[in-house]
């Protein structure tokens, strides 16, 4: 999609070179590279060079067109839970067992497919800012042009909450900070290893069940299965993994027990912060409702 960003230059900013001006507002070289192949940058209205010398008061304008969609994405109808959207952004509460892209395994039934069919029509890229398990649910962030895509490779400040179900009694407050890496070459299951790389991962019993723990998790890095990993190594696998549970049963759920409930991010190019909630689903939430917390001796 295309989009079109407005910068006042500021007594402060008088004499920066234009390439300089953008790159400190959060533009990559690469970004500024396409802008000026496409003939997008302005100061006043007027077409500029990069190297262009700004002013107090002028207002500096670039433009980015959507070269290519995604064309090898199939729109797909299904029901699309839209938390926020604006003229860069699309989040998404994402129900479990749906991949967001398509792979060699789900080719079809992807919220890639259901977001390619709401753009219908458009030329359309579809570029998730985070992603999450088929079995995980909660926010996905879609950039909707590749302005918003840039900003969220270096400047969104990213803030990622899950809440969790975990086996036992999981500790009250811990930092889990243990490299990841893949079991064996090709493997899909992930496993603590020195070799691996840094992954960091905070988290907060916040009430015990008995038999588990509602746990919230805040991620530092964002490496792949990052949570699971880091919870079975300690010996509190989340109830319901088929990957790295105990094989024990998982009170119904028919997949891992994790949510991805709160994303907080400054938007595109300005210093406002925005944060979204996404409500626990009703397969968590039963098991909540079917083993009230106990007393927790350690929060008394």
């Amino acid at each position: 999609m295309n989009r079109t960003l407005f910068f006042p230059v500021t007594p402060f900013e008088e004499g920066q070179r234009a390439g300089d001006f953008l790159r400190k507002k959060g533009v990559s070289h690469t970004l500024l590279v396409l802008i000026k192949r496409q003939g997008m940058l302005f100061c006043d209205g007027e077409p500029i060079y990069s190297n262009r010398v700004l002013h107090a008061g002028e207002t500096l304008s670039l433009s980015v067109r959507e070269e290519e969609g995604s064309g090898s994405i199939a729109p797909e109808e299904g029901p699309l839970s839209i938390l926020y959207e604006d003229e860069d952004l699309l989040a998404l509460d994402k129900e479990a067992g749906i991949p967001v892209h398509p792979s060699r395994a789900h080719v079809y039934g992807t919220l890639a497919g259901r977001v390619m069919k709401k753009y219908e029509g458009e030329v359309f890229t579809f570029r998730a800012v985070n992603r999450l398990d088929l079995g995980t649910s909660g926010i996905v962030l879609i950039a909707k042009n590749p302005l918003a895509a840039n900003w969220f490779a270096s400047r969104a400040a990213m803030e990622k909450e899950y809440l969790g179900l975990a086996r036992g009694r999981f500790p009250g407050s811990v930092l889990i900070d243990r490299p990841i890496a893949r079991e064996c070459e090709g493997a899909v299951r992930r496993v603590v290893r020195e070799d691996g790389e840094k992954a960091v991962t905070g988290a907060e019993r916040i009430s015990f069940h008995g038999d588990f723990s509602l746990v919230r998790f805040r991620l530092y890095t964002g490496r792949t299965h990052q949570i699971r990993v880091h919870t079975a190594y300690i010996g509190h696998p989340l109830l319901g993994d088929p990957l790295y549970g105990d094989g024990e049963e998982g009170f119904g759920l028919s997949r891992q027990a994790l949510h991805a409930g709160r994303l907080s991010f400054l938007l595109p190019y300005s210093e406002k912060r925005v944060t979204l909630l996404a409500p626990l689903p009703e397969d968590m939430e039963r098991v909540l409702r079917a083993r009230p917390a106990e007393e927790d001796p350690e929060q008394s």
